[in-house]
């Protein structure tokens, strides 16, 4: 650390006006961020970022634009009707901050923060962008159609106003120049039938302007300071009679038509928002008294009316719908209000599903958060947190959570009111007197929410999604893009940052590269609703989700800022972008890139899978909004039908409790599963455990692998075993199956591929209650095991069998429940005996019950198959397939399915397992499991155990030991389950360290042992 440190900083002062709308000259240059044609954007069922403007069309339907980048437009029940976009990208460009409404609601004109600073002319009917309007060099803050819909006029922080001919396919009439201040607000007012165009200009300069003149007739200059001339009018509304301005000050000046001032209304804070009623009987002022609107009797010399005290943060816009009726955007949920201004009461809360989240602390891998907003130095309570390793939402019980701190040393951070000229600023003080600043920082006429040390930089985050990192000097060393609501807390562990903001989103950052970067995106962001539903995804767009949370979620595709955007449900692209691999390799640092080089977004669109939906169950319609129904009857006739779209369509899986029970169509699956996190991990498993075994079987004499002890033609093997791929046959149209129940909750679910199996659809499922008699779960088993083998040039095993008889005695005792144990060992274990016992099971297996399958044999992977060797090994055609047996097994109706396999190269199962259950499918199995263990990885050999006395395979042993050690009941709720099993198996101290298993546990736990009490 430097000896002297030369300090900075900022205060932002509350200054929610328009003239604070984020300027092009801002902190982060528009060539710095990454420009997308695609990115993921929420959409919980209303806005995400302030609403800065309200239109109210003849049929009281409501036109809302935000800094979210959308324009919503909702009926009078807060249902949105339909979203209009247009281009957008990463930081500020696409925030929309004025609206206009032709009079004949033929055109909807949207100003803002957009590329080549435009103002965008949309078909309001049919939301298809109509044309751009291209003159402006900055932010467009104003729009106003002339009540003849003649003419648009156009205000902007190019310190001009601009007249367009809206009879004339908008052609531009002229250009009004300001030499000194930028046009913040515009309106038109009628005068002897002329259209004059009044200009807010600054905070000391009004004009009318006369379009058909092509002059100014009329100027107010107001007396205010002159040191803070450049800062707008607030807000600005016209009647037939009035002229309605709130200025930068704790009033409202009233003017007549001709600009004169004929009244001041005094208030206590400064208002943002103004509004006539179209009779204009009513004057309506927004934060007039912190987030307060007053409703003035203009016949009453602006008497107050009523006062409405119900939104939570500042209020940008406020429009009377009615003669009795107003509506108020704003607070800190974005929240759009319907209410009586005659009793102040609600009629309606339009409002997203965010669960107003307002500060953050982080431990380790787990985020938590409080629902109230505290300062930088006060201390929080948190109530709910999400464990990023498994995602799982709980009540918080200890607080023991990191924030950021506003000391570092004998420095403090501390907001104080305090201005020089016209900026505002934050300060640093000596820790011994804080009563002096010791440095100030331009603020960017804005204000940080949350603050504090992180090494030797200082991070803050503020208004408008800003996020910015300064070094000791007061220079800005990185700007985090990606909020795009007002940051409100912030968090900080090792190079871990978490931030979350009034837009609902939790990013989390690594500031690794913090010296390096301009820009840094967040590594995640998280949403959770109000139900704990939630979505985790990454910059690049691919994201994990609770099950019902994908309503959130869809992809904003832009084609040109000269051209509306287009919203994609996630249903069209949730194969593509659902990958929970991907989003935990990004949660770890690590580049994706390389995992995302195969089909593209854009080949997907071009190859979409079919629909599927849904029709009934048992004959009874379902209802597409809520998808349950209630039976009683043990089993359920689901009728649904896939519809093609682009792509045509091919297999059909059904899942129950997801697990997958039943597959319609021909071919295979030639989609790359969502498991790279995994595979990456096995592959650095496989190498280790291969250097391992060299250095291990060198040292040997005599040792028994499971490696079969010769070569062999490994095509004679696949021509004569691997299945016929085939070519898939189209499957639209209606299928019923009729499937088994529980008792109780039962989801089934189903999707459905494209003609070429390469992208699935998003699944559509049903719920289903069951009232029938519950029934006790029972086990079904298979143990096979041989150590002589009819083809004696293959190695024969010592401890096969006995593996086999001691995991068949171990499954009869481990517990209470029944049991039906199939042996097959020595010249029993051939692959027809295999197949009847699996056809034995399926018969009389019910949901309820488990199926264990274990082999201990020689193994062999062949191109992407495992295959196991029978006692009758002499023909090929005898070996067993695991991918077949893993299918039948499938078949069974039990819901817990757990595999065991003592063999070589036995990792390769794992491959064969994520062709069905990758990590999409873990994280959608419910009440369902399904668990692989396997011996060793896909390129090693599995041992059987040195020690003479132990007479086992090494994994089987290792098993043995682990269900006989109370250790193992990690919970302690005596019982082991196989997820305990599992973690058990994976310790290095149940480990040979040349043999490393490898275990996919999918879905939920299930008991295996019963201990005793």
């Amino acid at each position: 650390m430097k000896s002297t440190i030369h300090f900075f900083f900022f205060l932002f002062i509350i200054s929610f006006f328009m003239g604070c709308a984020e300027r092009q000259s801002n902190l982060v240059k528009d060539n710095e961020i990454v420009k997308k044609d695609m990115f993921l954007a929420l959409d919980p069922q209303g806005h995400i970022a302030r609403i800065d403007d309200i239109i109210v069309t003849k049929d009281q339907n409501l036109i809302s634009g935000s800094n979210d980048k959308t324009i919503r437009v909702w009926d009078k029940k807060g249902n949105t009707i339909r979203k209009i976009l247009g281009e957008a990208q990463a930081g500020h460009e696409g925030k929309i901050y004025t609206l206009a409404l032709s009079p004949d609601e033929k055109y909807l004109a949207v100003g803002g923060y957009f590329p080549e600073h435009v103002i965008r002319i949309y078909d309001y009917k049919t939301g298809k962008l109509f044309k751009i309007l291209k003159s402006h060099t900055d932010v467009t803050f104003s729009l106003s159609f002339s009540k003849d819909g003649k003419y648009l006029v156009s205000a902007s922080g190019d310190k001009t106003a601009k007249i367009w001919n809206a009879y004339d396919n908008f052609s531009l009439n002229n250009t009004i120049k300001s030499e000194y201040y930028p046009f913040h607000n515009t309106s038109f007012i009628s005068k002897n039938n002329k259209n004059i165009v009044v200009l807010a200009l600054g905070q000391v300069v009004t004009w009318l302007y006369d379009i058909e003149n092509k002059k100014i007739v009329k100027i107010y200059e107001s007396k205010y300071n002159s040191a803070t001339a450049k800062e707008a009018v607030r807000a600005l509304a016209v009647s037939e009679k009035h002229i309605a301005m709130a200025r930068n000050e704790h009033d409202i000046d009233i003017f007549d038509t001709d600009l004169n001032l004929i009244k001041t209304i005094t208030t206590k804070d400064r208002p943002t928002s103004l509004s006539y009623s179209s009779d204009g009987a009513y004057l309506a002022a927004s934060d007039v008294n912190k987030y307060d609107i007053n409703i003035y009797d203009v016949k009453k010399n602006y008497e107050v009316k009523k006062t409405f005290s119900q939104h939570t943060n500042v209020v940008m816009s406020v429009k009377f719908v009615n003669q009795n009726t107003v509506v108020s955007g704003g607070g800190n949920k974005h929240e759009l209000f319907l209410w009586d201004f005659n009793t102040g009461k609600i009629i309606q809360e339009f409002s997203n599903m965010n669960a107003s989240i307002q500060s953050i602390g982080i431990n380790k891998n787990i985020i938590a958060w409080g629902t109230k907003y505290q300062s930088p130095d006060a201390s929080v309570v948190f109530e709910k947190s999400i464990n990023l390793e498994n995602f799982q939402i709980q009540n918080v019980i200890s607080q023991d959570f990191k924030q950021i701190s506003t000391r570092k040393n004998r420095y403090v951070l501390k907001a104080v009111d305090h201005y020089i000229g016209d900026r505002k600023y934050l300060a640093i003080f000596w820790s011994h007197d804080m009563t002096t600043p010791k440095q100030y920082m331009d603020s960017h006429n804005s204000n940080y929410n949350c603050y504090g040390w992180y090494g030797d930089y200082i991070i803050a985050g503020g208004h408008f999604g800003r996020l910015t990192v300064y070094d000791t000097s007061g220079a800005i060393v990185t700007n985090l893009v990606g909020h795009t609501g007002d940051v409100l807390s912030i968090a900080v562990e090792g190079e871990r940052l978490v931030s979350v903001a009034n837009d609902g989103s939790i990013k989390i950052w690594n500031l690794h590269q913090l010296s390096k970067e301009k820009v840094i995106y967040p590594s995640l962001t998280l949403f959770v609703d109000k139900n704990n539903e939630y979505i985790a995804y990454t910059e690049e767009g691919y994201f994990l989700s609770s099950q019902n949370s994908t309503q959130y979620i869809g992809y904003h595709l832009n084609k040109g800022y000269d051209k509306e955007a287009e919203w994609i449900s996630i249903d069209k692209l949730y194969d593509y972008f659902f990958r929970p691999d991907l989003v935990k390799l990004k949660l770890k640092g690590e580049d994706i890139s390389k995992y995302t080089n195969g089909i593209t977004y854009k080949e997907v669109l071009q190859n979409l899978p079919p629909t599927v939906s849904i029709a009934s169950i048992n004959g009874t319609a379902i209802n597409s909004s809520d998808k349950k129904t209630s039976l009683t009857t043990p089993m359920a006739k689901v009728s649904f039908s896939v519809t093609e779209n682009n792509g045509g369509s091919g297999l059909i899986r059904i899942y129950q409790e997801g697990k997958l029970v039943k597959t319609i169509g021909s071919g295979q699956v030639n989609r790359q599963s969502a498991d790279v996190d995994i595979k990456t991990e096995e592959a650095k498993i496989d190498k280790k455990s291969k250097e391992a075994q060299n250095i291990y079987l060198a040292k040997l004499e005599d040792t028994v692998t499971k490696s079969l002890g010769r070569e062999f033609n490994t095509n004679e093997l696949v021509e004569n075993v691997t299945l016929d791929n085939g070519s898939a046959i189209s499957t639209k149209g209606t299928h019923t199956i009729e499937l088994p129940l529980k008792a109780g909750n039962n989801t089934i679910s189903i999707e459905a591929f494209n003609k070429t199996n390469t992208v699935v659809s998003y699944r559509d499922s049903v719920n289903i209650n069951a009232s029938i008699k519950p029934k006790e779960p029972k086990i079904y088993a298979i143990a096979l095991g041989v150590n002589e083998f009819e083809q004696s040039s293959v190695s024969p095993l010592k401890y096969s069998e006995n593996d086999a008889n001691e995991i068949a005695a171990k499954i009869r005792q481990a517990t209470s429940f029944q049991t039906d144990v199939t042996l097959l060992t020595g010249v029993n274990m051939t692959k027809e005996n295999i197949q009847k016992a699996l056809q034995n099971i399926k018969a009389k297996a019910g949901l309820e019950d488990k199926v264990i399958f274990y082999v201990s044999t020689h193994g062999k992977a062949v191109n992407g198959n495992l295959f196991l060797v029978p006692q009758n090994n002499k023909s090929v055609k005898n070996w067993i397939n695991f991918e077949e047996i893993f299918k039948e097994v499938q078949s069974i109706s039990a819901l817990d399915q757990i595999f065991v396999i003592d063999a070589c190269e036995s990792g390769k199962a794992s491959d064969i397992m994520a062709s069905v259950y990758d990590a999409k499918a873990s994280v959608l199995a419910k009440q369902s499991g399904v668990h692989v263990l396997m011996a060793t990885t896909k390129g090693t050999y599995a041992f059987e155990h040195p020690d003479k006395n132990v007479q086992h395979g090494v994994f089987t042993y290792n098993i043995l030991k682990a269900l006989e050690d109370p250790k193992t009941d990690k919970n302690g709720d005596k019982w082991i389950s196989i997820v305990e099993l599992s973690k058990t198996l994976q310790e290095p101290s149940n480990n040979m360290e040349q043999q490393f298993p490898i275990i996919r546990n999918v879905g939920q736990d299930t008991h295996i042992k019963q201990l005793s009490k």
